[in-house]
């Protein structure tokens, strides 16, 4: 399974990163242990709603956002478009985690 990432840049400015082919809510857990086992994030709070969950993380001294919405499918967002960068390496290194895994 080939899995990329797609850009959103949104309205107010901030930026959404969505990973493609990991979008079921099944795959939100394994990418929140890659973040935190493999990129050393840490998580700062967990918001459950009916459909959707956010967790709120910190790497370094940028925090970001990763989403599930049952529309949308999971993916990392930040307010600040200068932090971009960093939520960018991150995805890639979630994608190589899981991809290294796949035959």
């Amino acid at each position: 399974m080939k899995t990329t990432i797609s850009k959103v840049d949104n309205a107010d400015g901030s930026i959404d990163l969505y990973f493609e082919n990991l979008g079921h809510w099944d795959y939100l857990e394994l990418i929140k242990n890659i973040l935190v086992n493999d990129n050393k994030c840490l998580v700062i709070g967990e918001f459950d709603m009916i459909t959707d969950k956010e967790i709120l993380l910190k790497f370094t001294d940028v925090q970001f956002m990763l989403k599930h919405d049952y529309m949308f499918g999971n993916c990392l967002h930040i307010t600040d478009k200068h932090d971009y960068v960093i939520l960018e390496h991150l995805a890639n290194n979630v994608i190589e985690n899981i991809s290294a895994d796949t035959p």
